[in-house]
């Protein structure tokens, strides 16, 4: 228990606390108590010492730990198994910097968003339509339209549909195409089948009827949930 040895200790402890977090996530793992002790760790120790680092921010920290361990699930998904991508793992694409951002949002259930600021093109005019593609195929997999946001106020749960997802491929979030949820990279969910829905929130005046404000669309979470009657087969 004495320092500097303690904290040399933790340091080395964080590779695999966060072997054994992502572990459970990538096989959708009910947490058990070895899961739960090692994200209590990371939570209280990694900021801390990510902070020494040069341009090191508490936001980009937190978002380390985040990507470890994941958030609490959605209530909308309550007792089904899902795999949950907040807004760290969204990509802006290229060309869309000055206009896409990632914020802290105190209405969504995550805390931060992807916020895409609409007015400057006519690709983000409704209707909203999402969809999956398939890069090795060249094709689209399937997408849906909203002609009108589905909530007034607040996220709304849009459901793009269900598909086996493809190995190369990636959901598209708004109608320039270019901010995506990338797959690639997660091959334990290649092949397999869910119900795909996105989390999203249209505020400003090209989405609320008597708005002046800037329009803009901002999205918190991707869900890949299994299906239902998949669950219960388990």
């Amino acid at each position: 228990g004495r320092e500097p040895f303690l904290s040399r200790v933790k340091r080395v402890r964080v590779g695999l606390d966060r072997l054994v977090c992502l572990r459970s996530r990538a096989t959708c793992q009910t947490p058990n108590s070895k899961t739960l002790a090692a994200a209590e760790r990371l939570k209280s120790f990694w900021p801390k010492w990510m902070m020494m680092y040069p341009n090191m921010t508490e936001c980009k920290a937190n978002d380390q730990v985040v990507a470890a361990i994941g958030l609490p699930p959605p209530a909308f998904f309550a007792g089904r198994e899902i795999y949950d991508f907040t807004a760290a793992f969204i990509s802006p694409g290229s060309g869309l910097e000055k206009t896409v951002f990632v914020v802290d949002d105190p209405e969504s259930e995550a805390g931060r968003a992807v916020r895409i600021d609409a007015d400057g093109s006519i690709h983000f005019n409704l209707p909203y339509t999402i969809g999956l593609y398939d890069r090795a195929g060249g094709k689209t997999v399937m997408k849906k339209s909203f002609p009108k946001p589905l909530s007034e106020k607040g996220y709304a749960w849009y459901c793009i549909g269900k598909s086996t997802l493809p190995s190369d491929s990636y959901i598209w979030l708004t109608g320039t195409w270019q901010t995506s949820l990338r797959f690639w990279k997660n091959r334990e969910l290649h092949g397999r089948t869910f119900e795909m829905y996105v989390s999203a929130k249209f505020t400003g005046r090209k989405y609320q009827k008597g708005s002046n404000e800037p329009s803009r669309i901002w999205i918190d979470r991707v869900v890949l949930a299994v299906p239902e009657n998949e669950e219960e087969k388990k």
